[in-house]
C-alpha cells in the first residue's frame, strides 16, 4: 500500500511538472523569428547607423506560424553594450508597416533600417547621440510587435555579440613640427607622411588639407582655429600614406604660413564609416614657408657715462630687417635706441 500511494505521489509530481513545462513552453513560443546581422568595420557612432545607405546592419524576419496567413507588424530596435542600454521609440517617424506573410522572409530596405537609428526615434539624448560609443563588447535586437494588438510577436532577438573598436587618427611622421619653418626650394618639394594606427581595417582612405594661414610670421597665436576658419588652399584624397607636394600643385608662397591635417576614413563599399576617435582627424600642424631665422649674436652690454643708462651692442644676420628691444623688470634701467652693428 505504501509503495503504491509512493508511486501515485510521484505520478502526481511528474504531470504537474509536465504541465508547468508545457505552460512555459507555450508562453516562450512566438511565431516570428527575426535575424540580425553586423558586417564590419563596425560603427562606433550612432550616427552611422542612419545613414539611409549603410551596410553594418541588416535585419530579416519571418512568420514560422503555419495557421497565420499574414500579419501587419512594426519592429523595435535595441542596442546593449558596455554600459550603454538604447532601444527606439514606441512611435517611430516615418516607419512603413510590414505585411508579414506565412513562410516569406523579409529583409528590410538599409534605409528603412536607418530610419530606427536617427535621433529622433531613439530613447537617447542629442549630446549622447553624437558621442562614441567606449570600446568592448555590443549587441543588436530586434523585437517584432502585431500593430493591430500592440503585442510582441516575437522575444527580442539578440544578433551574436561584437567587439566594437575606437580606433586611433593617424599621427605625423614628416614635416617635423619643431622647427616650424620649411626652407623654400626649387623646384617645390615637399614630403608629407603619417603613420596609421587602426586596426583590422583593411580599406582606408586619407583626405589631406592645406590651408593658407594669412599672418605674420613669428604668429603664436591659435593656428587650429584659424584652420577651421579658412578654406582649404589644397585638399586631396588618397590611399597612400604620403604625399608628396611639387611642382604639379598649387604654389607655396615664400614667407606665407601654411596648415596642415588629415582625417582617416574607414570604407564599407562606397560609403566612409566612422571608426575612428576625433573623427579619424589628425593634430593640425603648421610651417613657414622661411629659412629660419637665426637670433643675433655677439651680445655685449657696457655701462655708459651717463648715470643709469647701458649700452648693448650685437652682430646681425643676412636677412635681419628689425631687432626687437628686450624687456627689463627694472625701471631705473634706461635703454638707448638699439639697432643692428653693422
Amino acid at each position: 500500500m505504501k509503495n503504491r500511494k509512493g508511486l501515485q505521489i510521484l505520478f502526481k509530481l511528474c504531470f504537474l511538472i509536465l504541465i508547468a513545462s508545457s505552460g512555459l513552453i507555450a508562453q516562450q513560443f512566438f511565431p516570428v523569428v527575426a535575424r540580425v546581422t553586423q558586417t564590419p568595420p563596425y560603427p562606433i557612432y550612432l550616427t552611422d547607423l542612419s545613414n539611409p545607405a549603410q551596410q553594418s546592419l541588416s535585419i530579416q524576419v519571418q512568420m514560422k506560424d503555419q495557421t497565420i496567413a499574414s500579419r501587419i507588424i512594426r519592429l523595435r530596435m535595441h542596442m546593449q553594450g558596455n554600459g550603454l542600454s538604447v532601444s527606439s521609440t514606441d512611435l517611430v517617424q516615418g516607419e512603413s508597416n510590414i505585411n508579414l506573410v506565412q513562410g516569406q522572409i523579409f529583409d528590410l530596405p538599409s534605409s528603412q533600417v536607418a530610419n530606427y537609428f536617427k535621433q529622433y526615434n531613439l530613447k537617447v539624448g542629442p549630446q549622447q547621440y553624437l558621442q562614441p560609443f567606449k570600446e568592448g563588447a555590443f549587441r543588436f535586437g530586434v523585437e517584432v510587435i502585431d500593430v493591430q494588438t500592440g503585442r510582441p510577436l516575437s522575444g527580442i532577438q539578440w544578433g551574436p555579440q561584437v567587439w566594437l573598436t575606437v580606433n586611433e587618427p593617424p599621427v605625423w611622421v614628416i614635416p617635423a613640427n619643431d622647427p616650424r619653418y620649411i626652407e623654400p626650394r626649387t623646384p617645390q618639394n615637399i614630403t608629407f607622411q603619417w603613420a596609421p594606427r587602426h586596426k583590422n581595417v583593411n580599406d582606408v582612405d586619407y583626405e589631406f588639407v592645406l590651408t593658407d594661414l594669412n599672418v605674420n610670421p613669428g604668429f603664436n597665436g591659435n593656428i587650429q582655429n584659424l584652420f577651421l576658419a579658412q578654406p582649404a588652399y589644397y585638399k586631396t584624397t588618397t590611399k597612400s600614406t604620403t604625399l608628396n607636394y611639387n611642382t604639379t600643385l598649387p604654389p607655396l608662397i615664400p614667407g606665407r604660413t601654411y596648415a596642415y591635417r588629415v582625417q582617416a576614413k574607414a570604407k564599407q563599399g562606397l560609403n566612409s564609416i566612422g571608426i575612428f576617435r576625433n573623427n579619424g582627424f589628425s593634430e593640425i600642424r603648421a610651417f613657414t614657408y622661411s629659412i629660419k631665422p637665426e637670433a643675433p649674436f655677439n651680445l655685449k652690454a657696457k655701462w655708459t657715462d651717463k648715470l643709469g643708462e647701458t649700452k648693448f651692442d650685437w652682430l646681425g644676420r643676412n636677412g635681419h630687417l628689425e631687432i626687437q628691444k628686450p624687456m627689463f623688470l627694472m625701471p631705473s634701467l634706461l635703454l638707448q635706441q638699439l639697432q643692428p652693428q653693422e
